[in-house]
């Protein structure tokens, strides 16, 4: 495959964007999250009978630091029980701890790959919501399982990610020249191994399908 100079640049302005993301403060000034994940919460959730007054024990898998959780997602269930804000990076805790507490939020470090990270919370969720979160698993298929199993029988899940971030093209083309690979560390880690397999086929929702079409429906 030859290597498209052009993408290795748009990757660059990317991987800015990527730093800036993973930076915990950086992310928390972001006055006001993208329309897409405004409307998801506002729109989408209600359309799905996500807004009713049932008592709801709700999980935000990779919640950042906090923002979106307290600003967004909690005023989303009015018999909201508990709402479990977890991320993998330690420093988005942190800030979500500092800067967005509530009494009705617990922030935990936490990581859907890593069930040892989860268990307490197995069986427990009557609704699970993840924002721009799978497209940075590396085994989403785990990711999905791992959700299943910590919902409640009857509970649900919503998830909002790029099913082609545009990203992923540009680290495997960098991480693969020899010209600009040194650009990159632990590129692996920034693709899912779904994609490092296939190379992203044009439409990766076929690919997904059957996986999440495996976890049976628990019922209530």
């Amino acid at each position: 495959m030859s290597f498209d100079e052009t993408v290795f640049f748009r990757f660059i302005g990317y991987s800015k964007f990527i730093n800036m993301y993973f930076d915990a403060e950086l992310y928390n000034d972001k006055v006001k999250p993208w329309e897409t994940v405004t409307y998801f919460i506002n729109k989408t959730l209600p359309r799905l009978g996500w807004n009713s007054d049932e008592p709801e024990v709700v999980m935000d898998v990779g919640s950042g630091p906090g923002n979106i959780s307290k600003n967004y997602i909690l005023p989303a269930f009015p018999n909201l029980k508990k709402l479990i804000a977890m991320d993998a990076t330690p420093s988005m805790i942190e800030v979500a701890k500092l800067r967005h507490p509530h009494s009705n939020i617990e922030y935990v470090v936490a990581n859907l790959e890593d069930r040892a990270t989860i268990k307490e919370w197995m069986g427990q969720i009557t609704k699970l919501i993840s924002i721009h979160c799978f497209n940075w698993l590396k085994d989403q298929k785990s990711g999905f399982q791992a959700s299943y199993d910590l919902l409640k029988p009857g509970g649900e899940a919503a998830f909002l990610f790029g099913l082609q971030p545009p990203y992923y093209n540009g680290i495997i083309e960098t991480g693969n020249h020899p010209k600009y690979n040194s650009y990159l560390k632990c590129n692996d880690n920034l693709v899912p191994d779904i994609e490092l397999e296939l190379t992203y086929l044009s439409n990766s929702f076929y690919l997904m399908a059957p996986i999440i079409a495996k976890i049976p429906y628990k019922c209530g």
